[in-house]
């Protein structure tokens, strides 16, 4: 039996959302009414249609769409295009907002999204906003059936400046003092948000994230700031690098990062490695 099936098995109709391979599988059988455009022969074919739209679709809509009933979920994005016609409006990119208690993180970005012109009829080509939506899920038929999601019903529009938009640097940025807090041995003495680190430690690891890969957060910049921290690596033998893998420059940089810092962890590797795999919340790479 292979891991899908094995998956299947454990949670098949169970009232269960499960990550799996870059996505998210929805076991309970109530939600195969959710989807649009749907005509599911039976329970087994909505969740392979699942599993098969794992990593190909929109996932952080799709985070955001199993975590909205905790959150306020919004969006900021900039009108690139509106077709009359087909009474449609076109962000080039939308950036996924949530706020909870009163603490507001962004959850990510999606490219190209189509939404009805109704409730942006004030709205021009060119215009950045601040909105509220529904998001839905509906059926996606191309080469192979996919799950999808969608927004429609926007409500509480109001036009924002440009800058208001977090930039692709903006969320490199973040992403990167997030996953610094993530691999911090300190990170459960912070009292409401408080970094008990000294300051110049913090800055200096960010600062040498950012020079990995500059302008790009990638699995590449995780897997640093896992190694400097738990040397998960070099604490499972001598790190072998194959010359003819194409990013063999990058695991090159990594390994001599590595070996000009400290070693300071040298318990357990198998929870930090989970950690690493399995984060809280989607990373949001930016290449």
């Amino acid at each position: 039996m292979n891991k899908w099936n094995e998956l299947k098995s454990e949670h098949y109709e169970g009232p269960y959302c499960i990550d799996y391979k870059g996505g998210m599988i929805d076991f309970d059988p109530e939600g195969m009414d959710d989807v649009r455009g749907s005509n599911f022969k039976n329970y087994d074919e909505y969740l392979d249609i699942q599993e098969a739209s794992c990593g190909k679709i929109r996932k952080y809509l799709q985070f955001a769409y199993y975590n909205a009933s905790d959150t306020k979920i919004f969006f900021k994005g900039q009108i690139e295009k509106i077709d009359c016609e087909a009474a449609k409006v076109l962000f080039k990119r939308i950036v996924i907002l949530g706020t909870y208690y009163e603490i507001t993180s962004t959850y990510g970005k999606e490219d190209h999204i189509w939404m009805d012109r109704v409730g942006f009829e004030g709205i021009q080509a060119g215009d950045c906003i601040e909105f509220e939506a529904e998001i839905y899920r509906y059926m996606r038929y191309k080469k192979k059936k996919k799950i999808d999601y969608a927004l429609e019903n926007p409500s509480k529009i109001k036009k924002i400046n440009e800058h208001m938009i977090p930039s692709d640097q903006d969320l490199v940025d973040q992403q990167i003092k997030q996953l610094v807090c993530e691999t911090c041995n300190y990170a459960n003495c912070c009292h409401f948000g408080n970094c008990i680190v000294d300051k110049k430690v913090v800055s200096e690891r960010i600062e040498l994230l950012k020079r990995l890969q500059p302008g790009k957060f990638t699995p590449y910049t995780v897997l640093l700031a896992y190694e400097l921290e738990y040397h998960l690596m070099a604490q499972c033998g001598p790190i072998k690098i194959n010359e003819f893998k194409p990013d063999l420059y990058i695991m090159k940089r990594i390994v001599e990062i590595c070996k000009s810092q400290p070693i300071h962890y040298t318990a357990n590797i198998l929870e930090p490695f989970i950690k690493m795999l399995n984060p809280k919340k989607p990373r949001i790479y930016i290449k």
